[in-house]
């Protein structure tokens, strides 16, 4: 049936030699009935499908293999993945006892050449496609991604070399041309496999042969909800308005709004309470764990309480550190980490001489039928010092601004109304010290603070004390019109509100995920409810930091 000398004479032997083995694994068994056909077809393709091709380079149908030189055959379609920006041509990093490198010569072998030509040879060797795959967008946020210089280049050659069809006559730019041929050749395929674009037939170019995935795109359009599905409309006032609001109540409300409306109007909790026990001793420490440990050595300095040694002791009784020698480099990484401020903190806390004085409660009358009272701990007669090891974001500074205000609002004699404020530095190693100036006008500002309390019982209000922060600091620093401040902050917040691959952002949350779902509360325009009124992000962030800012100084 199929002459010895066939191309596909490797094929059938492969048929052929699977046969026998299934003849020789029956006469092991003592299997001597018959099989008909169905039986002997379903045996031979378990067995086809298990193996992996050994046949080299050719061998027929699709052929995988990498990019070397002296492989030009032609084929019908050539196809190159992993054509990422930064990887493809390598990049070439000598060690330093590399004479040749440290001393080119003409002729010297280089790989970053040699890709080059690998590239042109495929290219080369395509008779009817050239296909290119490359890493077009990040993972987290979609941002775009180039392809490797050599794709660049192939479309500047391209660009150079044909006028698209909408401009026959060839006046358009060469940018111009370049655009139109990018839209053209480069097809930009969605994440998630189960992409609605797969099969909405808006571009001919996108299509897929899965059967699963329809089935999971057409069950998330239909799941699809918008921002209002969640709660369509706001809720009616609160049945008794609070006559008096504490203010670690105003704190926790302004540090999360959106929480504060879920927990105490709906009582939706969705924040994960339990902490799995590890079985096993820790070994190495992540980010909470070193900030954690971070912030109990910083307190020891700041209160003066007890000895590194001993703090480390305890750490070891509690099992917060690693056994051995580890706890000793783990503890001087911690040690190194806050010794920036530590320095700062001597130099701007409070002296030797200054003794901490008792707490103080008062009571201010906001409105007719609103107060506001409060406690003030951790006073000095120099003012008032907060430290942390965190920087110095929305969330860390809105507390202490509000107990500033509450400090400037009441006054005490015995106390000056100004609050230092030490926390880590953006640059590894330093740290930052800002210094808040007493504040005359801090009754109304807790005034309007407290409205916003209020009103965010009927409806959440769009706030994010990082974003917000953000947004305040480019309005007051970046130049040009109003407009243009308002574009370049609200972009700056967008930032801050989704996070980057090292840091989550707000919208990460799972209670914004939960209220505004897909949307980007942080635009400007953006209102939850038109109906109610409601302030947008904008407004409620220069409110509530504009303020601040105002009063607050960088030593």
């Amino acid at each position: 049936l199929f002459p010895e000398e066939s191309p596909q004479a490797w094929q059938v032997q492969k048929i052929r030699d699977n046969l026998a083995q299934i003849a020789l694994e029956a006469q092991d068994a003592g299997f001597s009935q018959l099989l008909d056909l169905n039986g002997i077809s379903i045996l031979l393709k378990e067995k086809l499908s298990g193996q992996a091709t050994a046949q080299g380079f050719l061998e027929g149908g699709l052929t995988f293999c990498g990019m070397l030189p002296m492989r030009s055959i032609p084929f019908k379609v050539v196809c190159l993945l992993g054509m990422n920006d930064g990887e493809f041509p390598r990049m070439e990093h000598p060690q330093s006892f590399d004479l040749i490198a440290r001393y080119p010569k003409r002729g010297d072998r280089s790989k970053r050449n040699d890709d080059r030509y690998v590239f042109l040879e495929a290219l080369l060797a395509s008779r009817g496609k050239f296909l290119l795959f490359y890493l077009g967008n990040t993972l987290r946020d979609g941002k775009e991604l180039p392809p490797a210089v050599v794709v660049e280049e192939l479309v500047d050659c391209l660009a150079e070399s044909f006028v698209p069809d909408s401009d026959p006559s060839g006046t358009a730019t060469f940018a111009e041309h370049r655009k139109k041929m990018t839209e053209r050749l480069v097809v930009r395929h969605p994440l998630q496999p189960f992409s609605r674009k797969y099969f909405s037939g808006a571009d001919e170019r996108l299509c897929s042969f899965g059967a699963e995935y329809c089935r999971a795109a057409r069950a998330k359009e239909s799941g699809r909800r918008s921002r209002h599905d969640f709660l369509p409309n706001p809720l009616p006032p609160a049945a008794a308005a609070p006559a008096a609001i504490s203010l670690v109540d105003l704190s926790r409300y302004l540090s999360h709004p959106v929480r504060w409306f879920l927990e105490n109007r709906l009582g939706l909790f969705l924040q994960e309470r339990s902490r799995e026990i590890q079985d096993r001793e820790p070994i190495h420490l992540d980010s909470l764990e070193k900030y954690q440990l971070s912030r109990d050595l910083l307190a020891m300095h700041g209160e003066g309480s007890a000895s590194p040694e001993i703090l480390l002791s305890r750490w070891r009784g509690e099992g917060r550190v690693p056994l051995g020698q580890a706890a000793q480099t783990v503890f001087a990484e911690i040690r190194d980490t806050v010794r920036p401020i530590v320095e700062q903190l001597r130099k701007y806390g409070p002296g030797a001489t200054d003794r901490e004085l008792p707490p103080v409660r008062r009571e201010i009358h906001l409105a007719q039928d609103l107060t506001l009272h409060g406690e003030l701990h951790g006073r000095y007669p120099s003012g008032h010092v907060f430290w942390t090891n965190s920087l110095l974001h929305g969330k860390i500074l809105l507390p202490v601004w509000l107990e500033h205000l509450f400090l400037s609002a009441v006054a005490p004699a015995d106390q000056r109304c100004e609050t230092t404020v030490i926390g880590r530095g953006s640059d590894k190693g330093t740290a930052q010290v800002l210094r808040l100036a007493p504040v005359p006008e801090a009754a109304g500002v807790l005034r309007d603070l407290a409205f916003l309390f209020v009103e965010g019982l009927s409806a959440p209000l769009p706030f994010f004390p990082k974003s917000g922060l953000a947004f305040a600091r480019v309005m007051c620093s970046a130049k040009g019109t109003e407009q243009e401040k308002m574009l370049a902050a609200c972009a700056k917040a967008e930032e801050e509100y989704r996070g980057n691959e090292f840091a989550p952002g707000e919208g990460d949350d799972a209670y914004c995920r939960q209220l505004f779902g897909e949307t980007l509360p942080v635009s400007p325009g953006y209102i939850l409810h038109p109906e109610d009124n409601s302030p947008p992000f904008a407004e409620l962030a220069a409110r509530i930091f504009m303020p601040m800012l105002n009063h607050m100084e960088e030593l």
